[in-house]
């Protein structure tokens, strides 16, 4: 059973004209405390007044222990607004951040993973290119394990190079479903694909995926959504043709963990507010569910500027999930999940075996001390009746 995370929120900004920006540890409001990074997700949306799109390729990397890194390709006239999370687990998840570049002439591209190593259950969460394309066929990419030790991302055309982010997650108290959509030519505006039978209560979905469609986020921008516990849905606005090969990793939790899937039409304001049934907010995290270009094009939205469709998301109540956008034009709905996770068992203390020791002749106990608490220090005092004669402190081994 995975122990229970510790997450940092906070805020930043990409500012208009530039192209990155860090969150630094005991600097930047939020990010308080160092994280390991391969016991660490980090989750982010983003919003931005930007009428051109050109904002719509936001990558987020864990760059080590003190530093998130964000980044766009594209400067533009606006500033990009960018809600994160860091979700740190001491035991029972394990995280590896890695980077893929696809190159200009090719449709896919891969990188080395390490295997399996906790059990449970493992999936990709795709965060975000980098990428100096502007066509939408070329820059989404989609996320797949090609096997235990490799991950690719593909594409459909090679116009320019793209330099993904995407985080392979080891939870040890899941269990994964891989559901693939392959369609040719479709004009579809919703797709359908049957899974085993899940509790949706306690049931996640990341996925990603890449089209032919060349045209604005309604016609290739698709948010998934559960219809029932046996069947998984792929949405977008409009039916343009396309050829749509989509990856989700459905993932049902068994330790406890809660799931709540929340789709809010935000109507005509910058700022929405949802009720949410109570969380515990230490241990709560917001995603959301769209699967275009990884974190980016956050809502199925007839809008094709991402002033209309982008939206952050954020907890500003143990009941409350605000979705803001940019621009007040054009109603949105917003597609989330918010995730509590279970509150795992806390670690042993350290402990005392006076069966482990043996006399040094003079009817003196030696005793070995064992913990699985770093750093831990323990108090021994020595007797004489009721007369304390002496007191060490030991660490445990």
């Amino acid at each position: 059973m995975a122990a229970t995370p510790t997450i940092q929120r906070g805020q930043i900004t990409i500012a208009a004209a530039a192209t990155s920006v860090t969150v630094d540890q005991g600097v930047d409001p939020g990010f308080d405390t160092a994280v390991t990074t391969t016991q660490t997700i980090l989750l982010f949306t983003w919003r931005a007044n930007d009428a051109s799109g050109t904002v719509g390729t936001v990558r987020g990397v864990l760059t080590n222990g003190t530093t998130i890194t964000f980044d766009r390709n594209n400067a533009t006239t606006a500033d990009c607004i960018i809600e994160w999370q860091l979700v740190s687990f001491a035991s029972g998840v394990v995280v590896q951040h890695k980077a893929i570049t696809v190159n200009a002439a090719s449709a896919s591209g891969t990188v080395a993973i390490d295997a399996a190593s906790i059990g449970g259950g493992r999936f990709l969460i795709h965060s975000g290119t980098y990428t100096a394309g502007t066509q939408s066929r070329d820059i989404n990419s989609r996320v797949q394990f090609d096997s235990t030790t490799q991950v690719s991302a593909n594409r459909t055309t090679t116009t320019s190079q793209l330099d993904i982010a995407v985080q392979v997650v080891e939870h040890d108290s899941a269990t994964v479903q891989t559901i693939t959509f392959s369609r040719t030519g479709t004009t579809a505006t919703t797709e359908d694909e049957t899974i085993s039978a899940v509790t949706l209560a306690n049931t996640a979905v990341f996925g990603s995926s890449q089209h032919s469609a060349n045209v604005g986020p309604p016609e290739w921008k698709y948010d998934l959504s559960f219809t029932s516990t046996t069947n998984l849905r792929a949405t977008r606005i409009t039916g343009t043709s396309t050829n749509l090969t989509l990856t989700a990793y459905v993932v049902s939790f068994t330790d406890g963990t809660a799931v709540q899937h929340v789709a809010n039409l935000h109507s005509a304001a910058v700022q929405d507010d949802t009720t949410i049934s109570a969380v515990t907010l230490a241990r709560t995290c917001v995603t959301k569910l769209d699967t275009g270009s990884g974190m980016s094009w956050s809502a199925v939205t007839a809008a094709t500027i991402a002033s209309r469709a982008d939206g952050t998301r954020l907890l500003t109540s143990t009941t409350n999930l605000r979705t803001e956008k940019a621009s007040a034009t054009t109603d949105v709905t917003f597609n989330s999940q918010v995730i509590e996770f279970a509150e795992g068992t806390p670690p042993v203390g350290p402990v005392v075996d006076p069966t482990s020791g043996t006399t040094n002749g003079s009817a003196v106990l030696t005793t070995s001390l064992t913990s699985d608490v770093p750093n831990t220090r323990i108090l021994t005092r020595a007797y004489v009746g009721a007369t304390e004669v002496g007191r060490t402190t030991t660490r445990p081994t």
